[in-house]
C-alpha cells in the first residue's frame, strides 16, 4: 500500500520536471521534444496547418487542403502585454469600462462625422465583428471578412444588386466602410 501512495507523487515530480524543462527552454523544437516525451498528441510546432477548400463542382463538398497563414494580428495593448489598458489588473478579466466606452477610449474617432452607421457599430457591439486580443485576420476579425459579412447579409440577396454581380474574390471592404459612411450603403468616399 505504501508504494502505491508514492506513485502519484512520482508522477507529479515527473510532470513538474517536464514543465520546468519546457519553461527554461527557448527553442520551440526542444520544448516540443520534451512535451512529446511526456504526453501523447503534442502538435508539432513546425507542421503547416491545413484548411479545406470547397469543390465548386460539388456544392457543400470539400476537396483539397491548402496551408493556412500562421500570421497573427495582435491588438496593440495585448501585444505589449499591457493588460491594464483594458482590464482592471493584469490578472483580471474584469474590464475597466463596459463595451463600447472602453473601445472608444482609443478608437472613438471611428464613428465621427458619419451620416450612415453600420448597425453593430451604432449599437456599440464591437465584439460582434472584432476579437479583443488576437486574430489570424486583419482588423482582429474572427473569420474572413466576406464570411463575417455573410453572417448577417445574405449573399444571394447581395448578388441581385448590379454592383455586386461581378465581385469575384473581392471583399466587402473594397467598396464599403464596415463602421459607417457619409454615403448611403456605407460606400467609401472614394466611390463617387
Amino acid at each position: 500500500m505504501a508504494s502505491f501512495a508514492k506513485k502519484p507523487e512520482r508522477y507529479r515530480l515527473l510532470l513538474l520536471g517536464a514543465v520546468l524543462l519546457v519553461a527554461a527552454c527557448n527553442n520551440p523544437d526542444q520544448q516540443h521534444n520534451v512535451l512529446d516525451f511526456f504526453f501523447d498528441g503534442v502538435p508539432d510546432p513546425n507542421a503547416q496547418p491545413e484548411t479545406q477548400t470547397a469543390d465548386p463542382k460539388l456544392p457543400g463538398k470539400r476537396k483539397s487542403f491548402e496551408p493556412v497563414s500562421l500570421k497573427r494580428y495582435l491588438h496593440e495593448p495585448y501585444a505589449l502585454k499591457d493588460c491594464s489598458d483594458c482590464h482592471k489588473s493584469n490578472r483580471s478579466q474584469a474590464l475597466l469600462k463596459p463595451e463600447p466606452q472602453l473601445c472608444y477610449d482609443c478608437h472613438g474617432r471611428i464613428l465621427k462625422k458619419m451620416t450612415f452607421v453600420h448597425k453593430p457599430a451604432a449599437e456599440g457591439n464591437c465584439k460582434v465583428c472584432h476579437l479583443a486580443h488576437q486574430s489570424p485576420y486583419i482588423g482582429l476579425l474572427p473569420k474572413p471578412e466576406i464570411d463575417l459579412c455573410h453572417d448577417c447579409h445574405e449573399p444571394d440577396k447581395m448578388k441581385v444588386l448590379p454592383a455586386h454581380a461581378d465581385m469575384g474574390q473581392q471583399t466587402c471592404g473594397v467598396c464599403h466602410d464596415p463602421h459607417g459612411s457619409t454615403r448611403k450603403g456605407l460606400l467609401l468616399d472614394s466611390f463617387r
